[in-house]
């Protein structure tokens, strides 16, 4: 189109009236860019332009008709990472500073104007409380890309893996509360001699990470360490242990996890 040169998402509050994010610019050049039409997308207006080179805008989260939010990719992969709120229904745009250290912004999710949660490709997600003034560890997700609510109480995330986000009736009027955290992957699994457990760790602290057998018996202590902000691994060898379904237990200051792992012979 005329008024971007490559277009991401969109969001349509009527038949007529909706927003596009995307860029304009291409590779270097790139730089961000939110079109607004009011006639069913027969012509556009542009809304925002970003200052800056190699960001484009990626993601769109409106959790009422005023209150919307945009995720800016950095492609610089450095940098401070920003996003994009309008409090008027997308006519106006104002850029605030995202979370430090997640450079490579994707997936943005409000399920109300204050609390929502942030991620991207190769990060975790962070959270706010305040409609983006400042974030904190969100303590679920990897590689979030899209997060989409369909209620107050109801909510998805997909990255590395897919997210599910639920308040029970019981906590009507209680402050919603964080998908339970996903750090974890295994690969292979199956496995028949070893397999290897990569994890995330998004606040420092100590962690563990323990393997039982269906009895519940302490087959294996792969990690009992304090470890700062970062990606890391663990091998868990299946020598000498029957085949069958063994579990692993990930201990975190952001939350626990458990998983199995499927030992064959």
């Amino acid at each position: 189109t005329p008024w971007c040169s490559a277009l991401i998402d969109t969001k349509w509050f009527d038949e007529l009236t909706g927003i596009a994010v995307g860029a304009i610019g291409s590779g270097q050049l790139r730089q961000t860019r939110i079109i607004r039409s009011t006639d069913g997308g027969l012509t556009w207006n542009i809304v925002w332009t970003g200052s800056r080179l190699r960001e484009h805008c990626w993601k769109i989260s409106f959790p009422d008709s005023d209150n919307g939010f945009v995720s800016i990719e950095n492609l610089a992969g450095a940098g401070a990472t920003y996003f994009l709120k309008s409090t008027d229904g997308g006519r106006t745009w104002q850029e605030q500073l995202a979370t430090p250290g997640y450079v490579n912004c994707q997936g943005i999710g409000f399920v109300d104007e204050s609390t929502g949660w942030i991620g991207g490709w190769n990060t975790g997600t962070a959270i706010t409380t305040n409609g983006g003034a400042s974030w904190t560890g969100g303590n679920f997700g990897y590689n979030v890309n899209r997060i989409r609510f369909l209620s107050t109480s109801l909510g998805y995330a997909c990255g590395a893996d897919v997210y599910k986000y639920v308040v029970a009736p019981s906590g009507v009027g209680d402050p919603p509360t964080t998908p339970t955290p996903a750090l974890s992957r295994v690969r292979p699994n199956p496995f028949s001699g070893s397999t290897t457990i990569q994890y995330r760790v998004i606040e420092p602290g100590p962690v563990t990470l323990r393997v039982f057998d269906a009895q519940g018996r302490s087959v294996g202590n792969l990690v009992d360490a304090t470890l700062g902000i970062g990606e890391f691994t663990a091998t868990f060898h299946g020598e000498g242990l029957a085949a069958g379904t063994y579990f692993y237990e990930l201990r975190t200051p952001a939350g626990a996890e458990t998983g199995k792992l499927k030992l064959t012979r």
